[in-house]
This record gives structure tokens, C-alpha cells and sequence, in this order.
């Protein structure tokens, strides 16, 4: 999804630095990058796969709402106010309040979604 939004995106705006917001409920900004959380690594690896390198064409603009749901709501108002390209938002909560801001933007969601079995 990420991919389609940068290809729309490009299509757009084919002469500048692309920004992505990166958009986290309790990840702290510090370690939403490369040498920090596993899945940041393999994000960015794949889109350097792609052929868009971190400083090279594409930013990323980091956030994070440090735990504290009660700030999402700010967090999001401030992320949109800054109009990226695209919104990688992590986690059901916030992608709905990025869902319902704006209608511009494309927002790539991950989610993770627990179920649990009798044993």
C-alpha cells in the first residue's frame, strides 16, 4: 500500500524529496529508524529495495504519541497540519483519527490484531 501511495504520489511530484510521516502510539521517536525497532529496519529495507533512500529521495518525519492516548488527538492535528506525502501510522486508534482528518493524504495502516484460543 505504502508502495501505491509513493507511485501516486511521484507521479505528482517527480522532481522533489518525498516525506513520510511515521506515525507511532508509544514508539519513541529515537528508535523508529534503522538501528533501532526490527520493524522500522525492515520497512525501510524494502523501500530502499524500491529505490527510495533515506536522504536520497524520500524523508521520513518522525512521531510519537509516547504512550499517552490523550495527546492523539493533537498528534494527529499536527501531523496533517504538515501535509506529507503519505502517513504510515501504526495501530488502530490513530489510524482512525488520521482517517477522519484528512481525506488527502493516503495513510498506510499497520495494524496487529491479537486472537486468542481456548488451549
Amino acid at each position: 500500500m505504502l508502495v501505491a501511495a509513493m507511485r501516486h504520489a511521484s507521479a505528482q511530484q517527480s522532481d522533489t524529496m518525498k516525506r513520510i510521516a511515521l506515525v507511532n502510539p508509544s514508539t519513541k521517536v529515537a528508535d523508529m529508524r534503522k538501528e533501532g525497532d526490527p520493524g522500522y529496519r525492515a520497512f525501510a529495507d524494502e523501500l530502499e529495495r524500491l529505490g527510495y533512500v533515506e536522504g536520497k529521495n524520500i524523508t521520513f518525519e518522525r512521531y510519537s504519541g509516547e504512550g499517552h492516548p490523550e495527546r492523539y488527538d493533537d498528534l494527529v492535528r499536527q501531523v496533517v497540519s504538515t501535509t506529507p506525502d503519505a502517513i504510515y501510522s501504526v495501530g488502530t486508534p490513530l489510524t482512525r483519527r488520521f482517517k477522519a482528518a484528512t481525506s488527502t493524504i493516503p495513510i498506510v495502516a499497520f495494524t496487529v490484531s491479537a486472537v486468542t484460543r481456548p488451549l
